[in-house]
């Protein structure tokens, strides 16, 4: 079984989760890269602000033929309660190229704010996820 994983992280904590899923498991290691990506301080309550919306955002193209794998396992951290926006937009345009995918959710708290913000992709995407894991930090 060929498993991509897919990451996209403001402050490094989801990319060590990514890495460490990918060497584990022998998959690639793909970030999802908006064309603008906010960095420093302004990153987090721009980013919030994006996911709170549930805005989309441009993305870089990615190299790799999506359909090639047989699972992609997205990691994305939680903003505003919420999927990345970036995470979201790659998964709202690659919709037809995925068919099994694993959901991993980085967190700061110890609350259900991750499971809340699974249910509500899956029914904005019209779309169950094979699997479902977080982390806190």
């Amino acid at each position: 079984m060929k498993d991509a994983v897919l990451y996209y992280s403001i402050g490094g904590h989801c990319a060590k989760i990514a890495k460490s899923i990918a060497e584990k498991s022998g998959a690639e290691l793909i970030e999802i890269q908006p064309v603008h990506k906010w960095t420093g301080w302004k990153a987090y309550p721009i980013c919030g602000y994006q996911a709170s919306l549930g805005r989309r955002v441009k993305l870089r193209k990615i190299d790799a033929d999506l359909r090639s794998f047989d699972r992609l396992v997205v990691v994305s951290p939680i903003h505003a309660g919420r999927v990345a926006a970036a995470v979201r937009s790659f998964l709202f345009e690659n919709r037809s190229h995925y068919s099994d995918v694993k959901l991993v959710l980085c967190h700061g708290d110890q609350t259900n704010t991750y499971e809340s913000a699974k249910i509500r992709l899956e029914k904005e995407l019209m779309f169950t996820f094979s699997e479902f894991e977080s982390f806190a930090d």
